[in-house]
């Protein structure tokens, strides 16, 4: 879900000023000077004192979004500022909540969480003031108000506020100056912006409600979500269950008779991938990235091989700047060896498009399951939550959820921070960028080697040449528990997607994690960490200092690091590689790729190179860059 943005400032820019501020006139919740002044006739029009005597809401509405309509029920509790939101898709139900402590959430999968992450609780505290209309009503939920004056946009005039709930942080609160009704919030989540519009005011029993309300980022109004009010029920009885995580539904999940575990084989990549053998439908069995941070996608060859059903247009969001456009369906079941499960959701795009045929696959495995991933052996084991137990030497690591994958507590060279724990991240260590910029890690760890990669969309930063030294998890008792030493580490330089996220601190990716065998607990909110054969093994960087991409014409170069052995033999972005020590490109896999880039420090690498008309010999000599 999605918040506010703190850099007011650019925001106003974009639009004339009408009277022009020297600054915030700040004011307390209550309301004084031009921001109680605002306030006190948003009150009065949206109904003045009727609102003293409302305590309950609850409304229905239809939503549209991507093509696809739902019904859409909201209730809020203003007193509290609690709230429930639940939306029936064709495909699934999704629902989220806040029950005045604690915001949880429900997706396709159908077992809902609690979020405990930073931005989960802020944004929480500020859909908890806007519930409870703590502008009119400050013991309810304490605020600091500022105006930022007048603003013309598209011939109206509004007055803009700038809230800040307590426990929340700043949203812009734009008011159209004729009518004094709220015209819509201006809002920045961790990474996403969120522009909320409300329009169709109509009186309700002495009461202005809006009946259009529309959300989206504020730059693609084609991903909108529009909800259109159809009935609105004041002061309804709700019981204060409501708000609450709803219980875990029945299981959905068949394994054989009398068994409480399974054991399913799975290959690791040479680029540090999970793939798991997953058959969908009893029909066809594909290999699946198991991305701890993600949940089931089928891509679209696939998808019309199969003839599976998909509707709906929506946006995702990955690591990277950008965007993906997907389409969702359900699948009548979907088996890891011989655990079945039943009526997945599932996304469509083309997330692997140089491997059409590979899903991915998470979320609704690990909300089932304990899930454990034997590096020794390379068997994945699932067992029933109810049926687990851990009494052995390993490191027990508490996690929240941060949206859908786990976060837990550590440091980076002593630096305290929150890292989210990705499988899905063929790398070992992801510094996010305002972490990074916060305690100058470009500069600590002389990171000036260009990388660009795709997390969704691109992504985009440097390689550290200098190590982090040690990347410390905390235990239940917040003291180090486990630790790994001189990863390989990438610091982001982005301005959007996840890896410029505000409240997180790193990613920790498979290069860290498959040192130890590796348990995921997701009932009991806990990852156990036990050092494994690779435990203490030095990760490598490409030693070929250039990366390729298999397209028609062969392996294509996108990129080549300055100061590396591709750049001393005089080749650049675009050259086409036809053959690599004598086989040619179209036989070699992406894993006999990765393991020649990655070998031993002397190594001769032997490429047949073409540069437009000329194809030359290349012979480089493997070496360590960072």
């Amino acid at each position: 879900m999605n918040v506010l943005h703190r850099t007011i400032l650019k925001l106003l820019a974009a639009a004339p000023l009408l009277a022009a501020a020297p600054g915030p006139m700040a004011c307390d919740g209550d309301g004084d000077g031009d921001a109680a002044a605002v306030l006190a006739a948003m009150r009065l029009a949206s109904g003045g004192n009727h609102w003293s005597e409302i305590r309950t809401l609850h409304m229905l509405m239809t939503k549209t979004a991507g093509g696809q309509t739902a019904r859409a029920e909201h209730w809020e509790n203003l007193s509290g500022g609690r709230y429930l939101v639940r939306v029936s898709w064709p495909n699934f139900v999704a629902q989220r909540g806040f029950d005045g402590v604690t915001p949880w959430r429900q997706g396709r999968s159908g077992i809902a969480y609690t979020l405990g992450d930073v931005d989960a609780g802020l944004e929480a505290a500020d859909e908890s003031f806007r519930v409870s209309r703590g502008w009119w009503f400050g013991e309810r939920h304490p605020s600091t108000i500022a105006s930022w004056g007048m603003r013309l946009e598209g011939g109206r005039r509004f007055d803009v506020l700038e809230v800040t709930p307590e426990g929340g942080r700043p949203f812009q609160a734009w008011v159209d100056h004729a009518t004094h009704l709220l015209a819509r919030t201006d809002e920045q989540q961790a990474e996403d912006r969120v522009v909320t519009s409300y329009s169709d005011y109509r009186a309700v029993q002495g009461v202005m409600l809006p009946f259009t309300i529309r959300t989206g980022d504020g730059v693609d109004s084609s991903f909108d979500a529009i909800e259109t009010v159809e009935a609105a029920d004041l002061n309804p009885v709700i019981a204060d269950g409501l708000f609450g995580i709803p219980p875990r539904p029945a299981s959905d999940v068949e394994l054989p008779p009398h068994r409480d575990a399974i054991e399913v084989p799975f290959r690791l990549t040479a680029d540090n991938r999970i793939l798991v053998p997953l058959t969908i439908d009893g029909r066809r069995t594909v290999e699946a990235e198991f991305d701890s941070g993600g949940s089931l996608i089928v891509q679209p060859p696939v998808v019309a091989a199969m003839a599976l059903a998909t509707a709906g247009r929506s946006k995702q969001m990955g690591g990277g700047e950008g965007a993906s456009t997907s389409s969702n369906g359900r699948i009548a079941s979907i088996a890891l060896g011989d655990a079945r499960f039943l009526d997945m959701g599932f996304h469509s795009y083309s997330f692997s498009p140089e491997e059409p045929d590979k899903a991915l696959v998470g979320l609704e495995v690990l909300q089932r399951f304990v899930v454990r991933f034997d590096f020794d052996r390379y068997v994945m084991t699932l067992t029933k939550p109810a049926a687990f137990s851990y009494s052995g030497p390993g490191a027990v690591i508490p996690f929240h959820f941060q949206d859908n994958q786990p976060e837990i507590k550590g440091t980076i060279d002593g630096i305290a921070g929150l890292f989210a724990v990705d499988t899905g991240d063929g790398g070992s260590l992801l510094l996010i960028a305002p972490f990074a910029h916060r305690y100058g890690l470009v500069e600590r760890y002389h990171a000036d080697l260009p990388y660009e990669g795709k997390a969704v969309s691109a992504t985009h930063g440097v390689w550290a040449r200098t190590r982090v030294a040690t990347v410390a998890f905390d235990g239940p008792d917040g003291r180090p528990a486990a630790v790994a030493h001189e990863p390989v580490t990438r610091i982001s330089l982005q301005h959007s997607g996840f890896d410029a996220n505000r409240d997180v601190s790193a990613n920790i990716g498979l290069g860290i994690l498959k040192q130890f065998n590796l348990t995921f607990d997701y009932v009991r909110q806990q990852i156990i960490l036990e050092p494994n054969h690779l435990y203490g093994q030095k990760d490598v960087f490409n030693r070929a200092g250039l990366r390729l991409s298999r397209e028609s014409l062969g392996w294509v170069v996108t990129a080549v690091y300055p100061g590396g052995a591709a750049a001393d033999g005089g080749i650049k972005v675009g050259d086409v590689v036809s053959r690599i020590d004598g086989q040619a490109a179209d036989t070699l896999t992406v894993d006999g790729l990765w393991a020649k880039l990655k070998g031993p420090i002397g190594t001769g690498l032997e490429m047949q190179v073409r540069s437009r008309e000329t194809e030359r010999r290349v012979v480089i000599s493997l070496r360590d860059m960072l």
